[in-house]
């Protein structure tokens, strides 16, 4: 499994807004959209799903205690096809405050409407249509009364399918709420002033690594971008990897003063918006 997340496990992050008690929802994609991030907050719920693309089909095992709030807690998946059994990974869901529809709509359309049945659960299914070539389409079905994506489709910006995750047996279990009050307090500072990001986009500094990186994120779409020395035997030039929905692009440049650095993107975002992103990265101060 690749370092982004997928979908169905996805927690959006929040691009500010000072519309947010202004706004009226009319269709319901809010509560739906708050109800989803809360998921992995109060739920514990192990299933198997189908993971398609680039060709591939998976059957991954999942199974994740949200009863220590998704901070705390890591997510285990196991795939069950190919050539081997791989032993159980771990991954630690990413955290963020309180999507605000609001903020959202300036960069994508919502539509809400009563979605199929899926793992033997009724679901809503949300449309998330970008409204630019900045930014990917999403398709997800929704369990309304966790929160829990259990299905979602992928599409670029073209309308081609890149990615679908689908749970085939799902057992929920929801839990005592956590407050993170405090930790979306922190997480909302931090915003680092990057210029020429896509508009809509911040970047917050990942912390902790060996090399320099980044979260970039619109609310819905997200990235990692870092940036590395460089051996000057490596020219400037630029390379891109589409796996599903994953892109992964690398460019090699050089700083105002004369030293070599590799800049990687890795997200669920079209290859202009990395562009954009690596360059961006380039001019930091």
């Amino acid at each position: 499994m690749g370092p982004m997340r997928l979908w169905f496990i996805l927690l959006v992050f929040a691009v500010p807004s000072a519309l947010a008690n202004d706004c009226l929802d009319h269709s319901g994609a809010r509560d739906i959209l708050e109800k989803m991030h809360d998921s992995h907050h109060s739920a514990t719920y192990q299933g198997t799903f189908l993971r398609e693309l680039s060709g591939e089909r998976q059957f991954i095992k999942v199974d994740f205690d949200g009863s220590a709030g998704a901070s705390n807690t890591p997510l285990v998946l196991q795939r069950l096809n190919g050539a081997a059994l791989n032993a159980p990974s771990l991954w630690r869901a990413p955290t963020g405050v309180r999507s605000l529809l609001c903020s959202l709509t300036e960069f994508y359309g919502f539509e809400v409407t009563q979605g199929a049945v899926v793992a033997g659960l009724p679901t809503t299914q949300v449309l998330i249509k970008p409204r630019d070539n900045l930014r990917l389409a999403y398709r997800l079905n929704i369990d309304p009364s966790s929160g829990l994506v259990l299905k979602s489709l992928v599409f670029a910006t073209d309308g081609k399918l890149l990615e679908r995750n689908e749970f085939a047996t799902v057992s929920i279990q929801m839990n005592e709420s956590v407050d993170e009050g405090k930790t979306s307090a922190a997480k909302q500072s931090g915003v680092m002033p990057l210029q020429g990001l896509p508009k809509g986009y911040v970047a917050r500094p990942v912390r902790g690594g060996s090399i320099e990186a980044f979260h970039i994120s619109d609310g819905v779409a997200s990235a990692i971008v870092t940036r590395e020395p460089m051996v000057d035997t490596i020219g400037p030039g630029e390379g891109a990897i589409i796996h599903g929905s994953t892109l992964t692009y690398t460019r090699g440049s050089q700083l105002t003063g004369g030293q070599n650095i590799l800049i990687s993107v890795v997200g669920d975002v079209p290859i202009a918006t990395a562009r954009m992103i690596a360059e961006s990265a380039r001019v930091l101060p």
